[in-house]
Parts: structure tokens; C-alpha cells; sequence
């Protein structure tokens, strides 16, 4: 409300990026931190997004700080439980309080999507958006499909890598649920052929999602090569390189070997959350059983999730502080995709005493 002196109509305007390039106009958008991108890109502008989101919620927090946060977090527990209840509608056999701690008590949880940031509201968006997906598959109306797309391009607003990363675990689990094939192999075979022949067609067009690729993990070399946490990442030359720099770029997200390296006391949290799950992975081996063929579905969609979305930022961010950032929503997909081949009713009878 700062730059339209209160003026609701001149707000609208400022809100919805109009009048650009008039004199006045264009002054006051410059005074606005991140509202256009450095390179004038054309691509999705997540900040403005956040600035938004942001803004309106400041017509109720009335400038409070403290307010501006409980209101934000609000939205997280609400995309954290719609989280919450997704994954134990999804995952019946699972234990219910490792599913809460899988979704609410990671600390990449706790610490990202508490303030004043992105993704707060993209777990917001992100729990509404999975939410209402569900529902779409169960009941398959024009209401619920207009609900899950409008949800889906608000997703692409407020975070565009998350958006992009879950295309084809959406696709998969829209396919396997709505075609109703036998085969998770089909339901894979499928999916990996809409998926190639949707790059062909993109390719022909003119959009070349490798050099946009390329482009972003330079623009983050830029940005960050004066950060305190920077370390080089290999360089993507050539479109293959996308699929020979996969391993490390997961190692580069989800272990982390930066961190060892010790240069801030910053780093015991990450530290201690990469041990743990390190943890969690091999009890869940030790106790393995394979998850039935309903549940195979939901593991699959999951693990696409966390593989696709870890890949996207191991190829393009060279920074361990906005990696331990970007990657926070995508723990509860990791988390749940390691406790969901555990055999929790040994687990139970072992050691929580249940028959």
C-alpha cells in the first residue's frame, strides 16, 4: 500500500503489473525490490508471486511483523495438514505419528516454512494442490478438475521448479488412476511416452528446455558466486549432460558433503537432519516389505517427486544455503518414501509393544 498511497485503484494496478513503461509508473515498480527479474527474463517470476501473497497479507497484519508471521505459518499448517491427511488416506499401513513427524517435524520443515519466505505459501499452495488432486481421482467431475487446475497454475506462480518437477509424477498418477491399468509398468510406459513425445513437440516449437536449463544454473553462478556457502557444480554443456550430472546432483541436494567441510555453526542442523535420514533409509531396509499394488502407486508418485525435484536444483544451484532452502518441501516426500516400505506391523509388535 506503501507505493499507491493508499489508493486502491493505483494498488490494482501496482498488483497487477500494469501501466509499464509510463512515466511515474515505471519509477515506482524499480523502487519495488525483485519485482523484475535481473535479465528481464520471460520465464515464470516466482518473486513477484511471493511479494504479492505477501502484500495482501499485509492489508490484515496492519504492518506487524509478528502478525504479518503467525499469519503466514497459519498457511503452512494448512498446506502441511492437508500433507498429512493426503499421506495417511494414501498410506494406510504406516504407523500414523511417523507419518506427522515425516510431514511437520523435519527440521527443514520447521526452520523453511516458518517465515517470512516463498515457502511458506508453497506449502500452502503445495498441500491444497495435492489435496484436491485426490479428490479429483475419486470422484472425476468438471469441479474437481477445475479446482486441481487452478490449483496447479497458482502452484507454477508461487514456485516454478516445484511446479515443473511434479509434471510427470501428476501425469503418472493421473494415468494409472484414471486408465486403471493392471500394470504399474504400463502405467510408467505410458507416462515416459507422453513425456517424450510432449519434449519433441516443445523442441519443434521453439522451446528449448535445455538452454533455459543452462541458463538458470549461470544466472545462479552469478548470483552466487560471492555467497558464503557457493561451491561449483559441473556445468551443463551439452543436453546429455542433464542425465550424466543426475547422481551428483542428488548427492549435491539430499547428502550434501559441502556441509563436512564445517565452516559455519549453521551447518550441525543440516548435518543432523542428513544423518538421520541416512538412519531412517537403512532401518527401513532392515524392516522392508513391499508395499501392495495400491500403495506401489502413491510410492511411485512420491519418489518422482523428491528425484525429479532434488535433480532440478542439484543441476542449477550452486549455493548450500538456497539448496537447504529450496529442497525443505520436498523432505516430506523423501521422508514418506523411505517409511512407506517399512513393515510396521514387525516395527509395531518389536517395539512399541502392539499385537
Amino acid at each position: 500500500m506503501d507505493y499507491s498511497h493508499k489508493n486502491p485503484l493505483t494498488y490494482f494496478k501496482l498488483f497487477t503489473n500494469q501501466n509499464r513503461n509510463e512515466p511515474g509508473w515505471e519509477e515506482t515498480y524499480q523502487q519495488i525490490i525483485y519485482w523484475d527479474p535481473e535479465k528481464g527474463s520471460e520465464f515464470i517470476d516466482d518473486n513477484r508471486t511471493a511479494i504479492r501473497i505477501n502484500s495482501l497479507i499485509s492489508l490484515l497484519s496492519f504492518r506487524s511483523i509478528g502478525a504479518h508471521i503467525i499469519l503466514l505459518i497459519f498457511l503452512s499448517l494448512i498446506g502441511l495438514m492437508a500433507l498429512y491427511k493426503i499421506f495417511r488416506k494414501w498410506f494406510e499401513n504406516v504407523y500414523p505419528p511417523v507419518i506427522f513427524f515425516a510431514v511437520f517435524l523435519s527440521p527443514s520443515i520447521i526452520f523453511w516454512t516458518s517465515g517470512i519466505l516463498k515457502e511458506t505459501h508453497t506449502i500452502f499452495i503445495l498441500g491444497l494442490f495435492l489435496f484436491q488432486l485426490s479428490i479429483m481421482l475419486d470422484r472425476r467431475n468438471y469441479s474437481s478438475i477445475l479446482w486441481t487446475i487452478l490449483l496447479g497454475i497458482l502452484l507454477l506462480l508461487a514456485r516454478t521448479y516445484l511446479s515443473i518437477a511434479l509434471i510427470i509424477p501428476v501425469l503418472f498418477l493421473v494415468i494409472s488412476s484414471f486408465l486403471k491399468t493392471d500394470s504399474i509398468l504400463k502405467s510408467i510406459g505410458l507416462t515416459l511416452a507422453i513425456t517424450t513425445a510432449a519434449f519433441i513437440l516443445l523442441n519443434v516449437n521453439g522451446v528449448d528446455l535445455f538452454k533455459m536449463l543452462s541458463a538458470k544454473q549461470a544466472d545462479f553462478n552469478l548470483i552466487g558466486i560471492n555467497a558464503n556457502s557457493f561451491f561449483h557444480i559441473a556445468e551443463l554443456s551439452q543436453p546429455l549432460d542433464i542425465i550424466k550430472y543426475m547422481p551428483i546432483a542428488l548427492i549435491n541436494v539430499y547428502l550434501q558433503p559441502q556441509l563436512f567441510s564445517f565452516e559455519s555453526w549453521l551447518y550441525i542442523f543440516p548435518i543432523i537432519e542428513n544423518i538421520d535420514l541416512i538412519t531412517m533409509i537403512i532401518f527401513a531396509f532392515i524392516y522392508y516389505k513391499s508395499p501392495n499394488k495400491k500403495e506401489t502407486k502413491y510410492l511411485i508418485f512420491v519418489l518422482l517427486i523428491w528425484i525429479i525435484g532434488g535433480w532440478i536444483i542439484g543441476l542449477t544451484v550452486p549455493i548450500q544455503g538456497a539448496i537447504a532452502r529450496y529442497k525443505s518441501v520436498l523432505i516430506p516426500f523423501l521422508l514418506m518414501s523411505v517409511i512407506a516400505i517399512a513393515d510396521w506391523d514387525r516395527l509395531k509388535t518389536k517395539y512399541l509393544k502392539e499385537e
